[in-house]
């Protein structure tokens, strides 16, 4: 017995020495060999821990930082649902491209977004972001082509409710350059220009008559001054802080097809408040105001995919347009989430005055898919006065 003890114990030495040699030969998967000395008769290593890359290939790949390029592209795609477009199919490129004196966590962004379906809408857009001297300089400016067949109701609530609807194709196109300055890390204040043409094309008998002596085009050239607050800890990754600005925008009679100058005012109020682990409550605020003298293709629209979503957009519509919405989410788990929330807004005019009667509910419930921390599928069920509508979409709804 104490020969076997005696073999037994031996080969346990040799096992322990062999692991010891495989280790000192063979890097250890959670750390890497820097550097290897000998002295004499001792030989020193030293390790430094590898940090690995938890993230998913499709997270790696969705990544706008450039790390040690100049250059990086992506593109997603996918199928889209709303009222307005019904089924439709969208891509997405993105090119993240090193700015000049920047480092390569802000990058300039360039992104190409196509979508449409077999209604006979199609949208086209082209845009891009640079944020220069750590996000105190921000350039934003685009172009968009879209043709989308819609509906009309009215032209203001009464007319609006319970009559029938008209139809007409929607072509817009436009071009924009936005300029925004911070004067802190929060506050900010911006100038832009944009071109715009609208027009209403094979317009129905009912749409004929509700739209009345109305223009059925518009091209027009708009200046705008904004001003606010943004204490978000990013633009896209919305868990935390505020955001708060007044936008005056003007349409110069000179420099348009319209029969006189227009005027509209959006204020907006954007709360994000982390309650619990992985819940976010979102509140949102937000009211629209143009001088009566607007015409009808260039009305607030009260409905779609982000305000009042229980509403085909342009079911209702006037010269102004107020909307609340307070909306809970909650990380369940990996990528999933879920979220609810409620909310009402009016449409009314100077004829057609605002009256707590005419206020419209809106109330849903819906599943979030994160792709990253930029992106996220939405899937919601969304429910208004006498309406309810299916969304499948991209990221946040505000």
């Amino acid at each position: 017995m104490a020969a076997l003890r005696r073999v037994t114990i031996t080969n346990m030495r040799v096992v322990m020495m062999a692991i010891l040699f495989l280790l000192s030969c063979h890097t250890i998967a959670a750390q890497q060999l820097e550097e290897k000395t000998l002295d004499g008769t001792t030989i020193t290593y030293r390790y430094t821990p590898i940090v690995e890359d938890s993230r998913t290939p499709l997270e790696r790949y969705l990544d706008a930082n450039l790390d040690d390029r100049n250059v990086r592209f992506n593109i997603i795609g996918g199928p889209g649902y709303s009222a307005n477009t019904g089924w439709r199919l969208a891509a997405i490129a993105n090119m993240y491209y090193r700015q000049r004196g920047e480092d390569s966590t802000s990058p300039g962004v360039l992104t190409l977004t196509a979508a449409a379906s077999l209604t006979g809408y199609y949208n086209l857009t082209l845009g891009g972001v640079n944020a220069l001297h750590g996000g105190r300089h921000r350039l934003s400016y685009g172009l968009e082509l879209r043709s989308e067949p819609t509906y009309i109701w009215g032209l203001d609530y009464a007319t609006a409710t319970g009559g029938s609807a008209g139809e007409y194709t929607a072509h817009d196109y436009g071009a924009w350059l936005n300029y925004r300055y911070a004067f802190t890390r929060s506050l900010f204040v911006g100038v832009g220009v944009n071109y715009l043409n609208v027009e209403a094309n094979g317009l129905s008998h009912r749409a004929v008559n509700i739209v009345g002596n109305e223009p059925y085009s518009i091209s027009a050239v708009g200046v705008g001054l904004s001003l606010g607050v943004d204490t978000r800890q990013s633009v896209d990754n919305r868990t935390r802080g505020l955001y708060a600005a007044v936008e005056l925008v003007t349409h110069p009679q000179l420099l348009s097809s319209l029969s006189s100058n227009l005027y509209e005012l959006n204020v907006t109020f954007d709360y994000y408040q982390p309650l619990w682990r992985g819940a976010t409550l979102a509140l949102d605020l937000y009211g629209e105001f143009h001088n009566d003298a607007t015409p009808w293709l260039l009305r607030a629209e009260l409905g779609g995919e982000s305000r009042m979503r229980g509403y085909y957009r342009g079911r209702y519509m006037g010269d102004h347009l107020v909307a609340a919405q307070l909306e809970l989410r909650q990380h369940l788990w990996e990528g999933l989430g879920v979220a609810v929330w409620g909310g009402a807004g009016e449409v009314f005019s100077v004829d057609d005055k605002f009256a707590w009667r005419k206020v419209l509910p809106t109330y849903g419930v819906g599943l979030r898919w994160s792709l990253n921390a930029l992106t996220s599928i939405r899937l919601e069920m969304a429910f208004g006065r006498d309406s309810r509508y299916f969304i499948l979409g991209i990221n946040e709804a505000f």
